[in-house]
């Protein structure tokens, strides 16, 4: 008689993926140090705020903005929309691997009438609009602020 064992092997994702959108802000925390989450992780977004908290992890701040992250430990895409400014944090774009590229984008001319001519005489001058745009690219996407 021959009696088969058979064995599960339940495996468990390091990383957990969450996909979420919220009025409200949006936050995660970890044991790992923030040091070791940005060598852990790729970083993309408008809002990452990470900060050390009290017993040396990691918390993740997302307010009036996105952050993607994907990694060892996080895998997320949060999107907060509320109108709260972005809060501060210890690490700066550049320190998450993030760059930041500036372009200046230029519009046609535009003519403006001039009031000051005698009557039946309009003088027209010309001016250009220039608006500075920010274009943040991570990981091969491009978003562009104006």
């Amino acid at each position: 008689m021959i009696i088969a064992v058979l064995i599960v092997t339940v495996l468990v994702p390091v990383s957990s993926l969450a996909d979420r959108t919220s009025h409200l802000p949006l936050y995660e925390s970890t044991p790992t140090h923030c040091d070791d989450m940005i060598q852990l992780h790729r970083w993309e977004g408008s809002c990452c705020s990470l900060n050390v908290t009290e017993g040396n992890g990691c918390i993740l701040n997302v307010m009036g903005g996105y952050c993607q992250v994907k990694g060892q430990v996080w895998t997320l895409n949060y999107n907060s929309t509320s109108d709260q400014p972005c809060p501060p944090s210890e690490y700066t774009s550049e320190q998450l691997g993030m760059k930041l590229i500036k372009t200046i984008k230029t519009e046609p001319p535009i003519a403006e009438e001039s009031g000051g001519a005698a009557p039946g005489i309009t003088i027209a001058t010309t001016a250009t609009r220039i608006a500075a745009v920010v274009t943040v690219t991570v990981a091969g996407f491009a978003i562009a602020v104006l």
